[in-house]
């Protein structure tokens, strides 16, 4: 296995699964999709680095593992630290390829707002429930007490933070 390739297929594979990893690989290659390295998924890897250095494969590699990672049902707990891995793993592995540093992509406004979707949503609804308390009919919400959207918001704000302080100790 090429340098840099194999550490980031290493760490897709222990963090991910040996099977899942090596299908991404073989994904990414067009090659038969077997789980399984063999001399065709060898020859493609020569191939396709040949064709465009180590790097395009090792970007295509981790563009797919953040894809897979991104449509997990807990990636909104866990979202933002393996993102900040598969970026550390993707620039080691492009060092270690010998290939030029990752250009950086532009911050769009979701990303600025991630971690804090949780709290914009609870702010919405202690607002409404606010306003519902003091009299401002809100035909939306209708179905909703003031009562419960207070605590609901309350209980929202508070499980994000001793979520994230759980997680921080763990």
């Amino acid at each position: 296995m090429p340098a840099g390739l194999d550490l980031a297929l290493f760490d897709f594979a222990v963090n991910s699964g040996p099977d899942r990893a090596i299908r991404t690989l073989q994904g990414a290659l067009g090659v038969r999709v077997d789980g399984a390295i063999g001399p065709l998924t060898l020859d493609a890897i020569k191939t396709r680095i040949a064709l465009e250095g180590a790097a395009g494969l090792i970007d295509a590699l981790c563009d797919r593992r953040l894809s897979f990672l991104t449509r997990l049902s807990t990636f909104a707990v866990f979202g933002k630290g393996w993102s900040a891995r598969v970026k550390t793993i993707r620039q080691a592995a492009r060092d270690a390829a010998g290939a030029a540093p990752t250009p950086s992509k532009r911050r769009t406004t979701m990303d600025i707002l991630n971690g804090y979707k949780t709290y914009i949503a609870a702010a919405v609804m202690l607002l409404a429930g606010i306003a519902q308390v003091l009299g401002i009919d809100l035909p939306s919400l209708d179905g909703s007490s003031a009562g419960h959207l207070i605590m609901e918001a309350l209980a929202l704000i508070f499980l994000r933070k001793g979520l994230k302080g759980d997680i921080g100790r763990a």
